[in-house]
Order: C-alpha cells, then sequence, then structure tokens
C-alpha cells in the first residue's frame, strides 16, 4: 500500500530541472534559465548608469516582473512564446528568481572591487564578462542535453530548412517524449504490483 502512494506522489510531482523538450517552460530550471541570469548580471551594471546601487537592484527586481508578465501575456499572444504555451507559474517564480541571483553576483562583485577596494569600473566590467562566458558555455552544454541538437542540424540540412517541415518535426519530437514519459509512468505502477515487464 505504501509502495502504491509513493508511486502517484512520483507521478504527479513536477521535476525541478527539464530533462525534455516538453519540460521547457514547465519546470523550475530549463536551458533558458541562464538567460534570466545573464539578464541579471548585464542588467545591474546598465541600471547602474541611472540609479545608486541599491535602487538599481530594486529596479531589476521590477523589471524581472514586469519581463515576465509581458513573456506571458504579449509574446504569448502574439505567438512568440516557445511552444506557443505559457510559462507554469514555477517557471515563472523561477525566472524572476535567477533574475535576482544574477543581478546579485553582480551587486556583490561591484561592491568588492568598487566600492571596497576603490578599482576602476572597467576591471568589474570584466569580471562580468567572464562569469557571462561561463555561462553562455554552460547554457550550449545544458541545451544540446535537453534538444538532441546535433539530430535538429541534420533535419534542417535534408529539408533545406523548411519552416513547415521543421515544425513537423518538433510536434513528432514531442509526442514521442509524451510516450515515453507515458511508458515510464506505467512502467513504475508495472513494477509497484511486482509484475514482469519484460515485453516493455
Amino acid at each position: 500500500m505504501e509502495k502504491k502512494k509513493s508511486s502517484k506522489k512520483d507521478d504527479k510531482s513536477l521535476p525541478i530541472f527539464a530533462k525534455t523538450l516538453i519540460q521547457v517552460g514547465t519546470t523550475g530550471i530549463d536551458y533558458y534559465t541562464f538567460g534570466h541570469i545573464l539578464m541579471g548580471l548585464i542588467g545591474f551594471p546598465i541600471l547602474l548608469n541611472l540609479f545608486l546601487p541599491p535602487d538599481a537592484f530594486s529596479f531589476l527586481q521590477f523589471s524581472a516582473l514586469i519581463w515576465e508578465l509581458f513573456e506571458n501575456v504579449i509574446l504569448f499572444k502574439a505567438g512568440l512564446k516557445f511552444e506557443g504555451r505559457r510559462d507554469s507559474g514555477l517557471n515563472a517564480i523561477f525566472d524572476i528568481a535567477f533574475v535576482n541571483i544574477g543581478g546579485l553576483i553582480s551587486y556583490f562583485f561591484y561592491h568588492l572591487f568598487c566600492e571596497t577596494q576603490g578599482f576602476h569600473y572597467n576591471l568589474y566590467i570584466a569580471i562580468l564578462l567572464i562569469i557571462c562566458g561561463i555561462i553562455v558555455v554552460l547554457f550550449i552544454g545544458f541545451r544540446k542535453k535537453v534538444i538532441n541538437y546535433t539530430l535538429n542540424k541534420r533535419f534542417e540540412k535534408l529539408t533545406g530548412y523548411d519552416e513547415e517541415l521543421k515544425e513537423n518535426f518538433y510536434l513528432a519530437q514531442i509526442y514521442s517524449e509524451l510516450l515515453e514519459e507515458k511508458l515510464e509512468n506505467v512502467k513504475k505502477k508495472v513494477k509497484s504490483k511486482k509484475i514482469d515487464i519484460d515485453l516493455l
């Protein structure tokens, strides 16, 4: 009885990390997370030209909230949202949090080098650019894990970048992932009942 309850919880629980294309925008962390960190890292020094450091960070927090509303209302209605679907509440909260994390990292290095040590502003920007470069590399690696990038590139070469065929290909990829997830759920349920599943 306890095994059945735990398996149901596992099925209903939402993973934190996106492991498949269909989970992008629904989980807390996906490959767009790196873009939100970059928004915080780059946004803070830009806002420093207009506000004092604490005010710049406060405005960055406000901007993160506005961006999520813009992304999930305006871009969604314009048909520019990823896969034509809104982000989940969990994903939106994580996106705002990661913009703030990027801003905090940027704020920390500004305080450490410019305010405390009195170093030149250019050194601060150089350090931020190095951090941004590392995040871009992580983004590329994460994206390749979630989406079979090589397969997509081969498909583009075969179809001559035909948008309609490419869209159908992505749909087929999403459906196959959904079927795989359903199959995994079936396997879990069958295993919980201690039935032989060699055929699955």
